[in-house]
């Protein structure tokens, strides 16, 4: 039985800057989970990439505006 790998600090934002840098519209949560797990090859956490935008929503500079609820897109080129 092959066990899950734990993914290295900033993978998964990285994957969800990646996802939400490449829309051209603001995406549901699900829709970036969908991105990361694609561009990652693996099963990631929802909560993880649900932590990720909450975060950097919350951070003093944000990379991401949630434009409705469950729904972000990215402040500024990225």
């Amino acid at each position: 039985m092959l066990e899950a790998k734990r993914l290295g600090n900033g993978v998964v934002q990285r994957a969800v800057v990646s996802v939400l840098a490449a829309a051209d519209r603001a995406l549901t949560v699900g829709e970036v989970h969908g991105g990361v797990e694609e561009r990652l090859g693996q099963p990631v956490s929802k909560d993880s990439v649900r932590s990720c935008l909450s975060s950097a929503v919350r951070r003093g500079d944000p990379s991401f505006e949630r434009t409705t609820p469950g729904c972000y897109r990215p402040m500024r080129s990225i």
